[in-house]
């Protein structure tokens, strides 16, 4: 027997040298060339050279979330060293309307808070004042719920809010 190349997709026996060709085993005799009646030695054949493979592959598995969690704890580390002192020059660099500045391998942008409107008072009540003056802003089901952007602007239970900036950092 000698070395084995199989198409990745199909399985079949290939030249070697076949483009995309997988290493398939050296000791893999040809399927075609087996009669039926000599496959005594199949099953256990087949279930150690499977075996084998799949405790490679939960080894290499194994090896990659190791090194996924290494490479995250650098990542959060440099966040929590660096990131708020990054925030604060971006910002002092932006003039004008510029929202964000280009290093040679990202942009470094502000995005503005997303605007949405928050009760002053609870929830029970601005339920009750909407009842009176903009009916359309309750809807009940199996439970009332209040729509706030149907409320009206002149609302005294809300105020528009937005939310804070949020930094991102996109790859060039």
């Amino acid at each position: 027997m000698s070395a084995v190349w199989c198409d990745p997709i199909t399985g079949e026996v290939v030249p070697e040298g076949t483009p995309a060709a997988i290493f398939c085993g050296e000791d893999e005799p040809d399927p075609r060339e087996v009669p039926a009646s000599g496959l005594s030695w199949l099953p256990d054949w087949y279930s150690q050279h499977d075996l084998a493979d799949r405790a490679q592959l939960a080894a290499i598995e194994a090896q990659a979330r190791r090194a996924r969690d290494v490479v995250l704890a650098r990542i959060q580390a440099r966040e929590a060293r660096w990131l708020e002192k990054l925030r604060e020059y971006v910002a002092s660099k932006l003039t004008g309307r510029a929202r964000y500045i280009d290093g040679t391998f990202a942009r470094f942008q502000f995005r503005a808070g997303r605007k949405f409107r928050e009760l002053t008072a609870s929830e029970a009540e601005v339920i009750a004042w909407a009842r009176e003056h903009a009916p359309d802003a309750v809807r009940t089901t199996t439970e009332t719920r209040l729509l706030k952007s149907a409320l009206p602007a002149d609302c005294p239970l809300i105020r528009d809010a937005v939310a804070g900036d949020t930094f991102s950092i996109k790859g060039a």
